[in-house]
């Protein structure tokens, strides 16, 4: 059988896969198992011998590998590889990936040994530039920190951070905390005490906003108080809510309405005010008693 000039293979082969390609003897094969998929056949010619080159894609990967035969006899005259070169692209921006993850990583886990407030210089885009709150990886900020970053408008920004959040899941899966803050200039504007009153973790803003919420059910609830109302049962922000609701419901309802609606068993949990909050705002309250 006549001999296909390599060279001329070659030139053919790149005129169908472009320039990155290599031809050799052997198969490729064996430096990338698994199972590759069928890619088709392309029927040829060179020096003058009718050749079909038949790929296979690797899986997950740009490279193809080739099989040269001849039509007539089936014989193998060469095996190609293609797209080695973005390949290699991609095998090396993974690898500098998983180098800069862990300088990322090796940061982290010293900003999580400090207990001395730091600053960091940090990049914002859209509309996160006017936000109060920074989603970050756990532990990345604590109180006391300053986050220094560009505004499209008013330039450079300098951020207090006051507090840290519970830890959440992210849409990616990752461990992320809300760092809360506000502009230095208005940090600097509290006193002692109201720097103190700031909630620095998570559990401290909850037992705030408990605090908070039990403090206006009671205030709202001197309404319905001085009609002989008793407290509502229910959670703190239950009970500041439904207060809210009752407050507004016994401003609309004659005052025989609002004594029944005081006084029935049914309405003394905040779940009765809460859950029919809209037929009370209509005053439609025959039904509910």
């Amino acid at each position: 059988m006549k001999m296909v000039s390599m060279n001329a293979l070659k030139a053919v082969l790149v005129g169908l896969f472009g320039d990155d390609i290599e031809l050799r003897a052997e198969s490729f094969a064996a430096e990338h198992p698994g199972n590759p998929k069928f890619a088709g056949v392309h029927s040829t010619e060179v020096d003058g011998i009718s050749l079909n080159v038949t790929a296979e894609l690797v899986r997950g990967t740009p490279v193809k590998l080739l099989m040269v035969t001849t039509v007539e006899s089936r014989d193998q005259v060469a095996y190609g590889r293609v797209g080695m070169a973005a390949q290699r692209a991609i095998e090396a921006e993974a690898e500098a990936k998983r180098v800069a993850d862990e300088i990322a990583a090796a940061a982290l886990a010293a900003r999580r040994l400090r207990s001395t407030p730091a600053e960091f210089e940090i990049t914002l885009s859209g509309t996160a530039y006017d936000k109060k709150h920074l989603d970050a990886d756990v532990a990345t900020y604590i109180a006391g920190d300053i986050v220094i970053w560009e505004h499209p408008r008013f330039g450079t920004q300098r951020w207090v951070v006051t507090g840290t959040g519970k830890e959440f899941a992210a849409r990616d899966g990752k461990p992320q905390q809300r760092a809360y803050g506000m502009p230095e200039e208005e940090f600097a504007k509290l006193n002692d005490a109201g720097r103190d009153a700031l909630p620095a973790t998570a559990e401290e803003a909850s037992a705030q906003r408990v605090e908070r919420a039990a403090v206006n059910a009671k205030e709202t609830r001197k309404a319905a108080s001085a009609l002989g109302g008793k407290a509502l049962k229910g959670t703190p922000k239950q009970k500041e809510w439904a207060e809210k609701i009752r407050k507004e419901c016994l401003g609309r309802v004659t005052e025989e309405v609002g004594a029944k609606l005081l006084s029935a068993a049914a309405a003394q949990t905040s779940k009765f005010w809460i859950e029919n909050r809209t037929a009370l705002a209509a005053g439609k309250t025959a039904g509910l008693l």
